[in-house]
């Protein structure tokens, strides 16, 4: 169980700076926000596996532009996900 007002979630093959949770936290701290996207990199190796990826981003990004120019608000797609507990 979280003690604390924040939860970050993150994907198992994201590779994050060792100031990544310290970053998110004085972010957090300084704007009170109840729900943060933070940004992703993609590392481009070239692989099928990379470009896979880069699309399925891609087409995420192109969906959730769409649907808010409809008037629905999209569902987040980040990799690294802080939010509020209570919410």
């Amino acid at each position: 169980m979280s003690h604390n007002n924040v939860i970050i979630t993150t994907d198992a093959d994201c590779k994050h700076p060792q100031t990544w949770l310290k970053t998110i936290a004085s972010f957090y701290e300084e704007k009170k926000s109840a729900f943060i996207a933070a940004p992703v990199a993609l590392q481009n190796d070239s692989s099928v596996l990379q470009i896979f990826q880069a699309l399925d981003f891609w087409f995420c990004r192109e969906l959730q532009v769409l649907l808010f120019i409809r008037g629905f608000i999209p569902c987040a797609t980040e990799l690294i996900l802080p939010m509020k507990k209570s919410l």
